[in-house]
């Protein structure tokens, strides 16, 4: 037994000095490339065969290829930075409503001008009368505070407020009813840009108290006292307007009119702003009126041989003195004003229809004209703005008076042929040819006619009246008319 493991023994030293010479060269084949690596398998004792060390040649290394040549100015890499996190939501991301995004400072952000108080506007949502004929109080319920301006008038009492644009959200039915001083009130747009509240009280008034309240629902408030009459018309600054002067020719601007110019067209609808002339079942006369000058503005537009103009195109007051001023200002050759009627008593108002035309005269055709007339004429009353006309001495009057029996005759004539267009159209009153001192008529030289196109306090015209089709048709009528009494002027036509 001894000799085979001496035997064993010795084969294992002769092995392993094997090993120690045989390391050195590998090392140095390793470091310096050699194509031949070492694989040096070690089986130990008691596995298949006998124990010893095999060395094994490794297949050559594959061939290195070549690189291709860099250019010799080669770009430099791109310099996009590396990405960072971003804060901007998902598209499909949805972020609560109480979740406001960090906003990004800003350096060239200016500071807004301070408000100019003559732009500001506000609501007026609520009006509310208290008190007795001792005292009484008017408050206005606004969305902001607001400039105002209070004045009064004689001859009825009443008292102004003048206040910016204001949008009046007031009940239909607000100012009909009154209480304390004050009888009833009236408000709207005076102009652009500025509105008006006309108080009507029952006697002399003085205002006591007005201010301008503070508070989430600002208010204007006016106490109101009785006084004697004679005060209050001492407080009162006389109201006079300057007469419109006459025109000089049929030119507008003072400028003479051109043979082949276009004839010089205006058309006043009647009513606006806080005068809404008659009402029936929420519709109001101005509304109509509105409508059916707009028809006829684009219909004789659209024939393109007329320069048209309008008092106005929105629901806006305009004074019968500033009516006229604008009509002569314009030139006109021609002037209509439109709007509806009504009677004062129901027992008359279930038969009494139809549409009637007015011309100017110093005396009325009849009582019924008399009465249309004073109502008309009576709103620049209402409104507060009357002026000073016919404060005016009559000696003008009498200068030009050959001029206005001139105009009264083509008013009449222009009459004329408009009711026989109107009558294959709408239904005419019993007598359609009337005439009355209508203040809005006194035009000077030019022609003017006021059409009324029907009776709101019937309930069968007041159907027709604020029917849109309706309406195109009569503006048809009325645009035709216009070109048929042109077309004879100029000799367009037999």
């Amino acid at each position: 037994m001894a000799a085979p493991v001496t035997r064993s023994m010795g084969a294992w030293r002769r092995a392993v000095r094997l090993a120690v010479l045989l390391a050195p060269v590998v090392a140095a084949a390793q470091s310096t490339g050699v194509t031949q690596s070492s694989d040096i398998q070690k089986r130990l004792p008691g596995a298949q065969g006998p124990a010893e060390t095999e060395i094994k040649k490794s297949p050559p290394r594959p061939k290195v290829q070549a690189q291709p040549t860099p250019p010799k100015n080669p770009s430099p890499p791109p310099s996009t930075p590396p990405p960072v996190a971003s804060f901007d939501k998902p598209a499909d991301l949805k972020v609560p409503a109480d979740v406001k995004a960090p906003a990004k400072a800003r350096t060239d952000v200016k500071a807004p001008p301070p408000e100019d108080p003559a732009d500001l506007t506000a609501a007026a949502t609520a009006v509310d009368i208290t008190g007795d004929e001792r005292l009484t109080r008017f408050s206005l319920a606004l969305s902001g505070r607001v400039p105002y301006h209070i004045s009064k008038l004689a001859n009825p009492f009443r008292i102004l407020i003048d206040l910016p644009d204001v949008d009046f959200r007031l009940p239909a039915d607000a100012g009909k009813q009154g209480g304390g001083l004050i009888r009833a009130y009236r408000y709207g747009l005076l102009a652009p840009g500025k509105a008006r509240i006309v108080i009507d009280v029952k006697s002399a008034v003085k205002v006591e108290k007005h201010v301008m309240t503070d508070g989430k629902t600002p208010r204007l408030v006016l106490e109101l006292a009785k006084t004697d009459p004679a005060r209050f018309v001492a407080d009162v600054a006389p109201v006079l307007t300057p007469r419109p002067e006459a025109r000089k020719d049929n030119g507008a601007n003072g400028k003479p009119r051109l043979p082949n110019a276009k004839h010089v067209i205006v058309i006043d609808p009647g009513h606006g702003g806080f005068d809404k002339g008659t009402e029936w079942s929420g519709y109001r006369e101005k509304d109509v009126a509105l409508a059916v000058g707009l028809e006829v503005h684009a219909a004789l537009e659209a024939m393109g041989r007329y320069e048209v103009h309008l008092t106005r195109s929105t629901d806006v007051y305009v004074t019968l003195d500033g009516r006229v001023a604008f009509s002569r200002s314009k030139g006109a050759n021609l002037f209509v004003s439109v709007h509806a009627d009504s009677v004062p008593t129901a027992d008359r108002a279930a038969f009494v229809r139809g549409a009637t035309i007015y011309t100017l005269s110093d005396a009325a055709s009849d009582r019924e004209a008399q009465r249309l007339a004073d109502k008309e004429n009576a709103a620049d009353v209402l409104a507060g703005a009357e002026g000073g006309l016919d404060a005016v001495n009559d000696v003008d009057r009498i200068l030009v008076g050959l001029k206005w029996r001139e105009a009264s005759e083509q008013s009449s004539e222009f009459r004329g042929g408009l009711i026989t267009r109107l009558k294959s159209t709408i239904k005419m009153s019993r007598e359609p040819a009337r005439s009355a001192n209508f203040a809005v008529l006194r035009q000077g030289d030019c022609p003017s006619v006021l059409v009324e196109l029907g009776y709101m306090s019937n309930a069968q015209d007041a159907k027709l009246l604020v029917s849109t089709e309706w309406q195109k048709q009569v503006a048809a009528s009325i645009a035709t008319s216009v070109d048929d009494y042109f077309a004879k002027l100029d000799g367009r036509r037999p």
